[in-house]
């Protein structure tokens, strides 16, 4: 796992990237880690903005409930669009995930496979795919004797999560849980993400594109009044300090797409 001025550049804001134990590294998956920001520090936010207490609570317990379940670690990403995660947790042991980033382990891994094309949960076992990276092998040596995968949503953002313990298998009820608790995850974030309305959206998305106000009203059929007008709501919805920011926490978001 690459220290973080090894890391890839991306935006900061809105993504939440949780590294416990002192994790951070590149983007791998749902046996490694994964980060493409700069050291989250703890808590447990789900979101820079429009988080409410109901929310927080709801994200602590469903934690709380995966840490009983998985003690050797787990990997949370929730909303991955273009390898990209929203909100990242990662708690596997260090030596694992600086292996798994040092190996590219993510390009073989079957677990990563399975949660790409499948919703639920399912045991490490029990994939039925070809470990042509020897990652499972691997993942035993240090410590992930056991384990499951869990994966939701559907289209351009999924959610794709691991769970380790290292002294038996999770029973099927256990699989069933954290099959809905990463479903419950999966749309507990999207509860958090700001509200913008079509007609800011449009605007952003042509800020982004590089037009300037003045282009972007015109292509729109709109006064330049009008364009900035939308701009201050896009921002204040998205508590952006100014369009560039706006711009960055609408495309993490996913809301650009």
């Amino acid at each position: 796992m690459p220290h973080p001025d090894n890391q890839l550049a991306c935006c900061r804001l809105p993504r939440k990237v949780r590294h416990l134990h002192g994790a951070t590294a590149e983007y791998g998956m749902i046996r490694g880690a994964a980060a493409t920001s700069p050291r989250g520090r703890g808590g447990s936010d789900m979101q820079d903005f429009r988080n409410s207490d109901e929310h927080r609570q709801e994200l602590d317990r469903l934690l709380d409930e995966i840490r009983t379940l998985a003690p050797v670690g787990h990997h949370i990403a929730l909303h991955v669009r273009a390898l990209q995660p929203s909100w990242l947790e990662v708690t596997y042991p260090r030596t694992w995930t600086d292996l798994y980033a040092a190996r590219s382990y993510a390009i073989v891994d079957p677990t990563v496979a399975w949660a790409m094309v499948n919703d639920g949960a399912c045991r490490w076992s029990d994939v039925d795919l070809p470990d042509v990276g020897g990652v499972m092998e691997s993942a035993r040596d240090h410590g992930l004797t056991f384990g499951a995968v869990a994966a939701a949503g559907m289209g351009v953002s999924r959610s794709m999560c691991g769970f380790a313990r290292g002294d038996r298998e999770l029973t099927d009820a256990e699989l069933g849980r954290l099959a809905r608790i990463v479903a419950r995850l999966h749309k507990l974030f999207e509860e958090t993400l700001p509200k913008l309305t079509d007609k800011q959206i449009e605007i952003l998305r042509l800020i982004e594109k590089g037009y300037r106000q003045e282009q972007a009203a015109e292509m729109l059929g709109i006064g330049l009044q009008a364009c900035k007008l939308r701009l201050i709501y896009a921002r204040r919805a998205l508590g952006a300090r100014n369009t560039t920011e706006a711009v960055a926490k609408a495309r993490a978001a996913g809301l650009l797409t």
